[in-house]
């Protein structure tokens, strides 16, 4: 994927070196094509043309602007980390002048379908700002997609007017790219917020500043004046909260969160990271309260796992397991949602036997992971039923866990008390053995086992640009179905071209096609099924069970779970393909090879149970 990732980026420097960009003269191409609302934007900062380093800030700010109201016609734009990222990985230096061949670059780097760019020329209070779109995704006459550049557009007036000047760029901008935006341009201009330029000002520079020429204090100065001048504006209101939290400051960092409104396209950030803090300062009720609402609104692996984090430490350890399954399922090649789902598991399988101290109950069991003849009474705080079978489940999650990071050793630990609790002495003496720190395991008791849970404090680009791009059709007062009748249009052709691509054996050419599609669309089926039937022939069979699990994510399909039973067997792994062959007559009990299947393993292992 690499050489063709290269060979394409220098067809391409080709083209722009020797005039193959066709200038896209003709005007914007017809609504649900690649050049749609459904594409990703990327959106460069606009270099000052004026003589002398006047108002830097300026050419960074024009390309936040652009962000900011591309996303609320709902456009996908992604946002500056993007193409900063693009260019560290390129190994290019960070710079606000970038080439045509650099732009090319880094859109393939970041699979974007087009870019936007400019220039600004301020003298006096005179600002003149012109633009571009670099696109990607034309189709040429033999049906291969190739760059392709805009014409020039611009717009001027007084620096003063910076906010209305842009908005009639901007929508210059959308008229091009997309035939189906129909707004008049003095609607257009008067829906957009006209933040104080001045509060502006101290945003960017705060937000834009090179490393070294700021310190923390100065940074936080500025976001604070920006915040005082619009406090409305949820921009400088996020990066404060956002700076506090990465110093750990939760109680401040909270009260910035909550000024962002759960609407804005920061609302779902926000609020994570506030659930994140809550989790932190041991506060798992209104933890709970935030990770249920973000998870109704827009479930993801990250907000699942720390649900059933919060809610295990609140004692409720039944109501936790189905959204740490959750999390495994969503993203199960992540070690620490099996880990979190291990634990809970594990302490579910603990009974308890009476009052203890407090007023809360205790058990009579062990130190997990200790000696047989240690005897230790176990606080422990919640009712619990079925232990056996919670510790059964919970030894399988272990050694999930320990499949993806065999190097755990904490995870290593709570394996030999899940074996130890289910009873299981041969196992747990051959584990013990091979336990990574040597000797004795240490001791445990379920006091410290709600601290040991691994909360996850981030969240991936591909949501937030979602949560993004959901807030800005709502905003703007867009609807969804036209930006996803074209995305569905875009993902369909490709996932069909893949297909034909595949057909023909031509497996470099479909990995591009069906990645493509699942960067656009990650919950699409078809793009992840075809990426793993490509892995599968290529012999990557770790590669391939990822992919078909991944597509399970937004479906469920029998046919996809017997797949993967498939290379769970020539993975050498029977335990896990009588689980998904389970899982597949579930979906579809008259699943004849499914049955089939699980007959044969069973016959195999000796028993109507595999393990």
């Amino acid at each position: 994927m690499a050489a063709r990732t290269l060979l394409v980026t220098g067809f391409l420097l080709l083209q722009l070196t020797y005039g193959g960009v066709r200038a896209a003269e003709a005007g914007p191409l017809p609504s649900g094509t690649a050049a749609s609302a459904g594409t990703a934007i990327l959106v460069l900062p606009f270099e000052n043309s004026s003589p002398g380093p006047k108002l830097e800030w300026i050419g960074e700010g024009l390309a936040e602007l652009g962000i900011e109201r591309l996303r609320g016609e709902g456009r996908m734009v992604y946002p500056r980390e993007t193409w900063q990222a693009a260019l560290e990985k390129l190994g290019l230096p960070n710079s606000r002048h970038f080439s045509r061949a650099t732009m090319i670059k880094i859109a393939e780097e970041t699979d974007a379908d087009a870019v936007v760019f400019g220039h600004y020329d301020c003298e006096g209070k005179a600002l003149r700002i012109s633009a571009q779109i670099l696109r990607l995704d034309v189709p040429g006459s033999d049906g291969i997609e190739g760059p392709a550049l805009s014409p020039v557009f611009e717009e001027s007036g007084d620096l003063a007017e910076m906010m209305d000047i842009h908005a009639r760029l901007a929508w210059k901008l959308l008229r091009f790219r997309d035939s189906s935006f129909i707004a008049a341009k003095q609607e257009f201009v008067q829906r957009q917020t006209r933040w104080r330029l001045d509060a502006f000002e101290q945003y960017i520079r705060a937000l834009t500043a090179a490393p070294g020429t700021l310190d923390d204090a100065q940074r936080l100065r500025l976001y604070r004046e920006a915040a005082h001048l619009e406090p409305a504006w949820p921009e400088p209101l996020f990066a404060l909260g956002q700076a506090y939290f990465q110093r750990k400051d939760c109680a401040t960092a909270l009260i910035w969160f909550s000024k962002v409104a759960p609407e804005n396209e920061r609302g779902f950030e926000s609020g994570f990271l506030a659930g994140v803090c809550h989790l932190w300062r041991n506060d798992p009720a209104r933890a709970e309260a935030a990770f249920a609402a973000l998870s109704e609104r827009f479930p993801l692996a990250e907000t699942l796992n720390n649900l059933g984090i919060a809610r295990a430490q609140l004692g409720k350890l039944r109501e936790a397991i189905e959204p740490l399954r959750g999390a495994t399922r969503m993203d199960p090649e992540e070690p620490n949602y099996w880990f979190n789902l291990g634990l809970a598991l594990l302490s579910l399988s603990e009974k308890p036997e009476g009052p203890g101290p407090d007023g809360g109950k205790q058990v009579s069991g062990r130190n997990l992971g200790a000696p047989p003849n240690q005897p230790q009474l176990v606080p422990v705080a919640f009712p619990v039923r079925g232990e056996r079978e919670s510790a059964a489940a919970a030894v399988r999650v272990f050694r999930e866990l320990l499949l993806r990071r065999p190097e755990d050793s904490e995870g290593h630990l709570l394996l030999l008390a899940a074996l130890e609790r289910s009873g299981r002495t041969i196992e747990l003496e051959a584990e013990r053995e091979n336990f990574p720190e040597g000797g004795t395991p240490p001791k445990i008791t379920l006091d410290d086992l709600n601290r040991r849970y691994r909360v996850m404090a981030r969240l991936p680009l591909a949501p937030l640009l979602t949560a993004a791009l959901l807030a800005g059709n709502a905003a703007g007062g867009q609807t969804n179905e036209a930006n996803g009748d074209a995305r569905s249009r875009q993902i369909e052709l490709l996932t069909s071209r893949g297909r034909e691509q595949l057909a023909q054996g031509h497996l470099d050419q479909a990995e591009h096609s069906f990645a493509r599609a699942a960067r656009k669309s990650p919950g699409s089926p078809e793009a992840h099924r075809g990426l793993a039937e490509i892995y599968e022939r290529r012999g990557k069979l770790d590669d391939a069970i990822r992919e078909l699990r991944a597509s399970l994510w937004s479906r469920e399909d029998s046919a996809t779970r017997v797949a993967l039973a498939k290379l769970y067997l020539q993975r050498k792994r029977p335990a896990d393909a009588v689980s998904e062959l389970r899982a597949a007559l579930q979906a579809d009990p008259g699943s004849a090879e499914a049955r089939q299947m699980l007959r044969s393993i069973e016959s195999r292992s000796g028993k109507g149970d595999a393990q």
